[in-house]
C-alpha cells in the first residue's frame, strides 16, 4: 500500500525510515544542540484527532536522526533537541512529514540571554530572497542552506548592495546535508555593508535558506540575534503584522529589489487608533533599501504598527521587518525579524508560545485587519496539557490590533501553547495577517531576550 501517494510503498518507506502517511511536509534549515545554543521545536495540532509526527534531523555531514512525535488533538508537543543524544554537538537541518495539517516552530536560545524563532517553510525551492542583512559594526551573518535532495546542489547567491553593484558568490552543497555561509568572510565589500541576497540553485535541484543574524558587544559574543526563512518569490504586495516603534524598539523595513528596473513603492502604516499613514518610496535595480519606520512621520514615532508594502509598477519586491532593543542603536542588545507575507487568511496558527515561569516570560499575539469591514475574531489557546479557551475580540478595518495572551489567558501562567486565530466573519472580514513575539527577562535585564515569527496560514 502506500497511502500517502508518495510513490513510495509502506515497505520502501519502511527502508528509508519516512512516514508511511507522510502527507504534510515542512522544513527548517537552522538548528544548533551545544553548549552555547539550545533548540526546541513546537508543533501545533488543531485537528480533533493524534496527529503522527516524524522529525529527521540531518547534520552537516549528512549524518541522519530521526524522531518520532505523537500530538494529541487540539494541543501542542515540545521536542527539545537537547534530550536527543545523537544530536549533541550537532548543527542540523530538519524534515517534519506528518499524517495531518500541523505547524512546527523552531526557538533557538543562547547563553541563556539571546533568542531566535522561526516557522517552518512548506517547500523547497530552486531560488530563494533574504531581504535583511548586516555585516558592519558589531554585526554577524550567516545564511543556512539545507539540501533535502539525494543530488549535490550547485549554489550561486547573488548579494544586493545599498549602491546597486551585486557581488556574486558560488558554492556547493552536498546531497541531503546542511551547510553554513559566514557572509562577513566571503568578500571584503561584504565585510561592512547592508546586504540583501538571491540564492539560486542552478543545477536544478530544490533547497530550504534561512538567515541568522547576531550582535556582538564588547563581552558577550552574539549578545543579541534574529532569524528569518527566505521567501521563494518577489512580490507586489506584503504584509507585516508586528511592530513597534519609540524609546524601546527601532525598528526597520527592509527592501530588497532583485531586478534590472527600479521599485516604486507604496506603504501604508496601519496604526492602532488613528488614519492609516501613507509613504511613498523607490528602490534602485539590484540593491537594497532600509526604512526606519520611526522617522518617516510624526503620527510614526512612538506606535504599534503594521505595515502593507505595494509595488505601484509591477516591479516585484522582498519586504522584511526588523525590530531591536533596547533604546537607541548604541544601547541595542536583542532583536526580533520576519519576512513578510503576501498573502491574508482567516485562519492562523502559532505553534511556539509560554508565559509566566522564572524570566518572567511574555508572548503576544499580533493582529492585523488589512480588510475593508470589522472582523470579529476567535482567539483559541490549546495548551500543551489542559483544555483549551478561547477569547473573542472586534478589530476594525485597517486596525492593528495587539493580544497579550498572560492577561487573556490567566491560565496560560506557567505553561507551554500554541495559538489559533480565526476571523468569525470571513467573507467580509477575512483578510488577516498574524504574527507573534515572545519576550522574557535575562539575569541583566527586563526583557532582554526575545524572539518573533510569522504565524501559518491553516484552512
Amino acid at each position: 500500500g502506500d497511502p500517502d501517494a508518495d510513490g513510495l510503498t509502506n515497505a520502501a518507506e519502511q527502508t528509508a525510515g519516512s512516514h508511511p502517511r507522510g502527507t504534510l511536509k515542512r522544513y527548517l534549515a537552522e538548528g544548533v544542540s551545544n553548549g552555547f545554543f539550545s533548540t526546541r521545536f513546537a508543533i501545533a495540532n488543531p485537528q480533533t484527532s493524534t496527529a503522527r509526527i516524524l522529525l529527521s534531523f540531518v547534520d552537516t555531514t549528512g549524518r541522519r536522526t530521526r524522531h518520532y512525535v505523537s500530538v494529541p488533538a487540539r494541543s501542542r508537543a515540545t521536542v527539545v533537541t537537547s534530550d536527543i543524544a545523537a544530536l549533541n554537538g550537532a548543527s542540523f537541518a530538519t524534515t517534519m512529514e506528518a499524517d495531518a495539517v500541523v505547524v512546527l516552530d523552531r526557538l533557538m536560545t543562547w547563553a541563556g540571554y539571546a533568542a531566535h524563532m522561526e516557522s517552518a517553510v512548506e517547500q523547497p525551492s530552486t531560488t530563494w530572497y533574504l531581504a535583511e542583512g548586516a555585516t558592519h559594526g558589531n554585526f554577524d551573518l550567516f545564511y543556512l542552506i539545507q539540501n533535502p535532495s539525494s543530488a549535490a546542489a550547485a549554489i550561486r547567491v547573488r548579494y544586493l548592495l545599498a549602491s546597486g553593484s551585486p557581488i556574486v558568490k558560488t558554492y556547493s552543497v552536498g546531497a541531503g546535508s546542511r551547510f553554513t555561509i559566514w557572509v562577513d568572510q566571503e568578500d571584503r565589500a561584504l565585510s561592512a555593508a547592508d546586504v540583501s541576497a538571491e540564492i539560486t540553485s542552478t543545477n536544478g535541484v530544490p533547497i530550504i535558506v534561512e538567515r541568522s543574524m547576531y550582535l556582538n558587544t564588547p563581552n558577550k559574543p552574539f549578545k543579541g540575534g534574529h532569524n528569518s526563512a527566505g521567501v521563494t518569490a518577489p512580490a507586489l504586495n506584503w504584509f507585516l503584522a508586528e511592530g513597534s516603534t519609540g524609546g524601546f524598539f527601532s525598528m526597520y523595513v527592509l527592501v530588497a529589489n532583485p531586478n534590472a528596473t527600479a521599485a516604486s513603492l507604496r506603504a501604508t502604516f496601519i496604526r492602532a487608533d488613528g488614519a492609516p499613514i501613507v509613504k511613498t518610496y523607490s528602490v534602485a535595480a539590484n540593491s537594497r533599501r532600509t526604512i526606519d519606520v520611526a522617522s518617516q512621520d510624526p503620527g510614526l514615532a512612538d506606535t504599534p504598527v503594521s505595515v502593507k508594502v505595494e509595488s505601484t509598477n509591477g516591479v516585484g519586491v522582498i519586504v522584511e521587518r526588523t525590530m531591536w532593543w533596547m533604546g537607541s542603536k548604541r544601547s541595542w542588545t536583542e532583536g526580533h525579524n520576519a519576512f513578510g507575507t503576501t498573502r491574508t487568511a482567516p485562519r492562523w496558527l502559532l505553534a511556539e508560545g509560554e508565559t509566566g515561569g522564572p524570566r518572567a516570560i511574555n508572548t503576544f499575539v499580533l493582529i492585523a485587519n488589512a480588510s475593508t469591514a470589522d472582523a470579529n475574531v476567535r482567539v483559541t489557546m490549546l495548551a500543551e496539557s489542559g483544555a483549551e479557551e478561547s477569547v473573542t475580540y472586534a478589530i476594525g478595518a485597517n486596525r492593528r490590533f495587539t493580544v497579550p495572551v498572560a492577561s487573556a489567558f490567566p491560565s496560560s501562567d506557567g505553561k507551554r501553547f500554541s495559538i489559533l486565530v480565526e476571523s468569525l466573519n470571513p467573507s467580509t472580514a477575512g483578510a488577516l495577517v498574524v504574527e507573534r513575539a515572545t519576550y522574557w527577562n535575562t539575569d541583566e535585564d527586563v526583557w532582554g531576550a526575545g524572539a518573533g515569527a510569522v504565524g501559518a496560514i491553516i484552512p
